[in-house]
């Protein structure tokens, strides 16, 4: 025997009572409602165990009270349904299925703080760079790099 066809079939044998309750509550305590991959081991169960017997019959009273709550549809209701949708789904497949949104404008304000933000990065990179270079070839004194930028950048006579 194969171990394809072994594990299928202590697939269909074997059943805890944890996968039998998970599967009554998906699929109901009618037997024709079940997987039919399961079937054969959810009826095994249930001969085996005492238990599931209770279970069962709780989830057949389940069933019975939801289907009792179930509004029968008559015929009128049945077509004026299938009208509405075939209405629906004609609309729809006349109408453009496709939207063109315009992109949003960014406001002046994020314009300008980015602006403000960019400027800020220049001006701070143009300080720090040579105090970077400075630092990294071991060259000269760091007060002497930021007297050069001063002499350069700053004014030296009085407004």
């Amino acid at each position: 025997m194969s171990d394809k066809t072994m594990n299928k079939t202590m697939s269909e044998t074997m059943m805890n009572e944890t996968d039998f309750i998970e599967l009554i509550g998906a699929y109901g305590g009618k037997p024709e409602n079940w997987p039919e991959d399961r079937r054969t081991a959810m009826q095994a169960f249930c001969r085996d165990n005492p238990q599931a017997d209770a279970l069962l019959s709780r989830e057949l009273m389940l069933d019975g009270w939801l289907d009792s709550r179930l509004v029968s549809m008559n015929d009128a209701l049945t077509t004026r349904l299938e009208a509405d949708m075939s209405a629906s789904l004609q609309n729809h497949m006349t109408s453009s299925p496709i939207i063109a949104f315009s992109a949003p404008r960014p406001a002046r304000r994020h314009i300008a703080t980015a602006m403000g933000a960019l400027a800020a990065c220049f001006v701070g990179g143009f300080i720090a760079a040579p105090i970077a270079v400075d630092l990294l070839t071991g060259g000269a004194d760091l007060t002497a790099s930021l007297d050069i930028i001063s002499d350069v950048f700053l004014p030296t006579e009085p407004l």
